[in-house]
């Protein structure tokens, strides 16, 4: 687990960097059709554009993601800032992600923000529900795309904003070109620069030849580009937007849902570093013991492998069945099964709420079983905390509950890793 730390770092190592623009404020001769054409902020989805330190981008683009699908689901203006998520995800816990240095220049990635604010962030009663993946990284480390582009617009479109990790060969293929601040890069150049954005919108006719021509490089082969919301500030680019070529690297698609419904969230994880294949069924269960009003269960759905802090998905094993059972995990006191159309976190709600004190949940997945690993050690600022105790998380194997805090647990599993608490939560309300 010595580089899960990896892509934490790097996807945000250019944040320092000036990147491209959008289609407000100061326009060239090019008239956006009505055809082909959508932008978040001219149909009343909007939110400020925020200013990030010297890292960050990750955090500010998560938000923005945020802000746009709670006005589009909810009519609500949530008020929720990129310090309160980054301060969340890297200090809020007793167990996670921990930055020892000014959280504003901190790296970090899209698995972080959901394995922090799945537990919930501060007292502010908001609790991370769902989280869609829509590329994701193969068995060999290729980036994929699950949906197709016009499934992302649709899903701009009608659920809320997008993130993207934009990842381009030179800082020399963004700039201002009529008017339009833009960016091409050549998909098959080699990759040295990664930022996290918000895409909030798209023409598929926006001009090839606005790519940077006059920079004297090569331009797309096809008009059309995605509209994304940086975070330099409103000074920057167009107000703070610029364009990106349909034809440049863009991966890690990822939409993200916040709900203030859930009074208390109990989880014994921090996140979800590693998965585990059982070789007959990949059952899982954890045993809590509060009472209250238990009304869902969250959990990841479609997680085939992780490497490193990347999570390699299949949109072909997305089924859970979820039951409630007293804490011996024999009576079923409840049980629901869903299976989901994109890999993500999700929060499932019971049928009803059902009075519980002293339980278990019971998670039999399609996918392998989500977990959390071993403790990271300190690295660049960045280290991981993770404990576990006994009659905490079981895994069945050979028809029997394995406690995950046993021992000898690696070699009962046959694992190279010694894993901790399965990353099943119980959402409760009032």
């Amino acid at each position: 687990m010595n580089n899960v730390w990896k892509k934490a770092v790097s996807l945000t190592m250019m944040a320092a960097m000036s990147l491209p623009m959008a289609g407000c404020g100061k326009k060239g001769d090019y008239v956006h059709g009505k055809k082909g054409y959508y932008f978040q902020v001219e149909n009343g989805i909007s939110s400020e554009v925020t200013k990030q330190g010297s890292g960050g981008c990750w955090a500010h683009a998560a938000t923005s993601a945020i802000l746009s699908t709670s006005l589009i689901r909810d009519n609500k203006a949530l008020g929720l800032t990129p310090i309160d998520v980054m301060k969340d995800v890297l200090t809020g816990h007793d167990e996670g992600w921990h930055y020892d240095l000014d959280v504003n220049m901190t790296p970090g990635c899209d698995s972080m923000v959901i394995n922090a604010l799945s537990d919930g962030i501060g007292n502010d009663g908001l609790v991370l529900v769902e989280t869609l993946f829509y590329s994701y990284l193969d068995e060999n480390e290729v980036h994929q795309n699950i949906a197709s582009r016009e499934q992302i617009q649709e899903i701009i479109k009608t659920k809320g904003a997008v993130t993207a990790t934009l990842s381009f060969a030179s800082a020399n293929f963004y700039g201002m070109d009529h008017g339009y601040y833009t960016l091409y890069d050549d998909p098959v150049k080699k990759t040295k620069h990664h930022h996290e954005v918000c895409l909030v919108g798209w023409d598929d006719n926006f001009p090839k030849e606005y790519f940077g021509g006059y920079l004297g490089k090569e331009l797309p082969k096809s008009d059309g580009a995605w509209l994304a919301k940086d975070s330099m500030g409103p000074d920057y680019a167009n107000d703070g937007y610029f364009w990106i070529s349909y034809e440049s690297n863009l991966s890690y698609y990822c939409l993200y849902y916040m709900s203030d419904k859930y009074s208390k969230v109990l989880s014994y994880d921090g996140g979800c570093l590693d998965s585990v294949q059982v070789v007959t069924e990949n059952v899982a269960a954890n045993v809590f013991h509060e009472k209250g009003k238990l009304a869902a269960v969250g959990t990841f759905a479609g997680i085939k492998e992780v490497l490193g802090n990347d999570y390699v998905m299949d949109p072909n094993l997305t089924k859970l069945k979820i039951e409630v059972r007293d804490e011996t995990m024999t009576q079923v006191l409840a049980s629901k099964e869903v299976k989901f159309e994109y890999p993500g976190y999700y929060v499932v709600d019971l049928d009803e709420p059902l009075e519980v004190e002293n339980y278990s949940i019971v998670v039999t997945y399609e996918s392998q079983i989500p977990l959390e690993s071993e403790v990271l050690e300190s690295h660049h600022g960045i280290y991981y905390t993770s404990r576990i105790e006994e009659g905490q998380s079981f895994i069945l194997k050979d028809g029997k509950w394995i406690d995950l805090s046993d021992a000898s647990i690696k070699e009962i599993l046959g694992l190279e890793y010694t894993p901790n608490n399965v990353c099943i939560k119980a959402l409760y309300v009032d």
